[in-house]
């Protein structure tokens, strides 16, 4: 890959050391210093998040916080790993709540993006608490099946994806459900993403799937990013059907910063 980011050591302050920005009092351990890392990084990303007819800065809400802790852990996997730039990051369905928080407030370089079907719904937080026990039984299932309700889920039932749902499946715990639609599709604004990093983002939907729905919204929070169209196409049906295909668009993305030239790319 491309390196020559340099690395920045991160400090964390005792507990007695960390300074209260807000005027409350000082917040302690961890997630302190979390905060005011979350309130730097926003403010880089493009301004502090405030709601509307707040002037002064808050204490970032506990989702905020723990979002952003996800963001650092992912951090730590890759610079443990020796990278110091990535030249993409691709997302999928729901990935793409956690790739745009890490777009917004990551501090390795990334060159370029690929959301593939974003899921980019805004759901409240009792609704995603009802929904999480029902997509934990749904996703066990396909274990519980060895693959057989695929279908029920999915546009597809390809062989050659079952061995990941069942594997997905298998591990998969109801915790882990609740913990993940906790920090999911939140019922807040997107993240900001600065005019360069967007100019770089391709938020690509197909024009059969039902994420569809969620791209004028992405497109009026993001207005310089690229928003291609794969015509005829479902959820994911290029990255399923042909992951070949699929791999060397991204590698195209990656030198060109566009898209090559799809036969079911809608002009």
């Amino acid at each position: 890959g491309r390196v020559g980011a340099r690395e920045q050591q991160r400090g964390r302050p005792a507990d007695h050391e960390t300074p209260s920005h807000d005027g409350h009092a000082p917040a302690c351990g961890v997630d302190a210093v979390r905060a005011q890392k979350l309130n730097a990084r926003l403010g880089r990303a493009g301004g502090e998040a405030r709601r509307p007819g707040h002037e002064r800065a808050e204490r970032p809400c506990r989702h905020a916080v723990h979002v952003l802790a996800r963001v650092e852990r992912v951090e730590d996997l890759l610079r443990a790993q020796g990278v110091t730039r990535l030249a993409l990051v691709v997302a999928s369905s729901i990935g793409a709540d956690l790739a745009a928080a890490f777009l917004s407030q990551t501090q390795l370089p990334v060159d370029h993006a690929f959301f593939d079907g974003g899921q980019f719904a805004q759901i409240g937080r009792g609704t995603r608490r009802v929904m999480a026990p029902l997509l934990y039984l749904a996703i066990k299932s396909l274990y519980w099946s060895k693959g057989g309700t695929l279908k029920k889920i999915m546009w597809c039932d390809d062989d050659a994806i079952k061995p990941y749902f069942i594997a997905a499946g298998k591990t998969l715990t109801c915790d882990n459900m609740r913990r993940q639609m906790a920090d999911s599709l939140e019922d807040q604004p997107f993240p900001p993403l600065p005019k360069e990093m967007q100019e770089h983002c391709f938020f690509e939907f197909g024009s059969g799937e039902e994420h569809f729905k969620y791209r004028d919204a992405v497109m009026m929070t993001y207005p310089d990013g690229h928003f291609p169209v794969f015509e005829g196409h479902d959820h994911m049906q290029y990255q399923i059907r042909d992951p070949q295909g699929f791999a060397a668009m991204l590698e195209h993305i990656i030198e060109q910063n566009e898209l090559p030239p799809l036969p079911f790319l809608r002009k």
